[in-house]
């Protein structure tokens, strides 16, 4: 269930561009993106089974109720309205479809994709009791193949070379700092 939970398309689709992107530095760039992108949620996880407490709320609720509030608020707007719902139509609609509609039908197709993808997320979502089936004996295998025919794409066809990095960042960046601009 958890697999299923946090593994999602960027979990996918990153990895390869960052890849791609790191060329002979492959090995810093996956040690950033295992620390970043399976160290943190992993420990927030173990935060949470650690400490024994019902959820974030009981969580933060150690360090004062107003912070508790303000804290879950904040979480749940950051994974909701605020950043991640958006982004949820938008990247499935930029790598699944955008490629194929002419510009000047763009806005309009990003629309009708957009209200189709959430009213298929919303009748999903109606039964709560069913998400466990749908997450962990449906969309966790279609993950796990999905992860298998990149594994094997990439070893068959990879993108090119270790030997070449096809972006640089600028001189004098510290390389702590040197992903930020690609949105690492």
């Amino acid at each position: 269930m958890l697999f299923g939970m946090f593994f999602g398309a960027g979990n996918l689709i990153f990895p390869v561009f960052l890849g791609q992107a790191s060329g002979k530095n492959v090995i810093p760039a996956l040690i950033g993106f295992l620390v970043s992108g399976v160290g943190l949620p992993l420990l927030g996880v173990a935060a949470i089974g650690l400490s024994r407490t019902d959820g974030v709320f009981s969580l933060a609720k150690k360090v004062g109720r107003p912070y508790a509030f303000f804290f879950t608020i904040a979480l749940y707007l950051c994974m909701g309205p605020l950043f991640a719902t958006p982004r949820l139509a938008t990247i499935s609609y930029e790598i699944g479809l955008s490629t194929f509609i002419p510009q000047r039908h763009a806005k309009l197709a990003l629309l009708v994709f957009s209200v189709a993808f959430f009213v298929v997320a919303w009748l999903l979502a109606r039964r709560p009791g069913r998400i466990m089936t749908y997450v962990g004996k449906v969309l966790t295998p279609a993950f796990l193949v999905a992860l298998a025919l990149l594994l094997a794409f990439a070893i068959i066809f990879p993108l090119g070379t270790l030997t070449r990095t096809w972006w640089r960042p600028r001189t004098g960046t510290p390389r702590w700092l040197r992903g930020s601009p690609m949105g690492t």
